[in-house]
């Protein structure tokens, strides 16, 4: 099966304006343990770009970056185990009212 491959100009054309990870702090004015963990909760993604010889390169877009700021998150929020409890307690409160 062929390899898809992208170039390097593609692929930040795709992405959109976006900003390297040595910037983050500089920019959004958090410390780098904040912003660290940020990216570890998924509320900061990031795009990494592979090149044959190895070498990857991590960008941040700006759209993601100015959502953080705002204190939205860039992707979908977490289940928490509180939000498994109610479900489960819908679901089987509805199975009993079914009998």
């Amino acid at each position: 099966m062929p390899k898809t491959t992208m170039t390097f100009a593609a692929w930040k054309r795709s992405i959109g304006p976006a900003v390297t990870l040595g910037q983050l702090p500089e920019l959004t004015q958090k410390k780098p343990a904040e912003i660290a963990r940020a990216i570890r909760e998924g509320l900061l993604p990031i795009r990494t770009f592979r090149a044959a010889t190895g070498v990857s390169y991590q960008r941040v877009r700006i759209e993601d970056v100015l959502l953080f700021l705002r204190g939205k998150t860039a992707s979908r929020p977490k289940v928490t185990m509180e939000d498994m409890a109610r479900a489960f307690r819908q679901m089987v409160g509805e199975q009993h009212l079914k009998r």
